[in-house]
């Protein structure tokens, strides 16, 4: 039988949702940190990211929310680390 593309665009979509939810998270705990600008170009990234994996292209939203996550990550490591960041990963 045939694969169902109506079934995989619903898996895809779902796999795109759950990346931008992680990005998501991601840059709402880097957010205190970012300048102005870095703020505006997140949300508009998360808005690109958004219509993209429900309207159009789930593997380019997935990829866009990856790349949202490492600016989180860049950000959070401009503040530098605290010993109780490192609590969570014991």
């Amino acid at each position: 039988a045939a694969c169902d593309p109506d079934a995989m665009d619903a898996h895809l979509t779902a796999v795109c949702d759950g990346a931008l939810a992680a990005a998501r998270a991601a840059l709402e705990a880097a957010l205190d940190r970012a300048t102005p600008e870095e703020r505006m170009a997140m949300q508009r990234a998360l808005t690109v990211a958004t219509m993209t994996c429900t309207t159009g292209d789930p593997v380019a939203g997935a990829r866009i929310a990856a790349t949202l996550a490492r600016i989180a990550g860049r950000i959070e490591g401009r503040a530098g680390l605290k010993p109780t960041d490192l609590d969570a990963l014991a």
